[in-house]
């Protein structure tokens, strides 16, 4: 048993999870694909605005969401999915230096703006990713039932944090106060 086989599987669990959902919410349907697809055109990069580019990063979601399951195969599905995550992090500090804001539609449709936030979600992905490459050439041993569940519960909380990250930080965001109208209006003094 070795904590760094734990680790190397939870960072599985996370990039799995977090890639099985942004693939599903492309591919759910015809307008949620024309959405992607319309959404990656308008960003102002080079070779977006071919559809072989949509079909690319889904594609390479997938094979990333294949690799990591299979344990002869878990390392090059990290390296993959850090790849990946740093190519879209790269696009996305581009597309803001270039001033768009176009909402991101990365896990599905969104009316949030593109933003930093966006960069350090995908920033986050790829240091679990490395992580888990980190951890996987050490060739530890398995971990017995109990600490594949842990670690699956990690690497599912991690993914949460990842999927949820942008409602995340607004939780830390203070409430702007607004005016309440009075329950009773005060009557006209005479």
């Amino acid at each position: 048993m070795s904590w760094a086989y734990d680790v190397s599987l939870a960072c599985r669990f996370a990039v799995g999870t977090v890639f099985a959902a942004s693939f599903f919410t492309k591919v759910r349907g015809r307008a949620a694909w024309s959405s992607f697809q319309s959404w990656l055109a308008r960003l102002p990069l080079p070779y977006v605005k071919q559809k072989t580019t949509s079909l690319a990063v889904a594609t390479t979601e997938a094979i990333v969401v294949v690799l990591v399951i299979i344990p002869a195969t878990a390392i090059e599905g990290l390296a993959v999915s850090a790849a990946l995550a740093a190519v879209l992090s790269g696009g996305l500090i581009l597309s803001l230096r270039r001033g768009s804001r176009e909402p991101c539609h990365c896990f599905g449709t969104s009316s949030d703006p593109l933003s930093w936030q966006h960069v350090a979600r995908n920033v986050l992905l790829l240091a679990v990713a490395l992580a888990g490459v980190a951890c996987s050439v050490t060739r530890s041993t398995g971990s017995p039932a109990s600490g594949v569940a842990m670690a699956a519960f990690a690497g599912l909380a991690v993914a949460l944090c990842v999927l949820f990250f942008t409602d995340i930080v607004a939780l830390g965001r203070p409430v702007k106060a607004t005016a309440v109208p009075a329950a009773h209006p005060h009557p006209n003094p005479r």
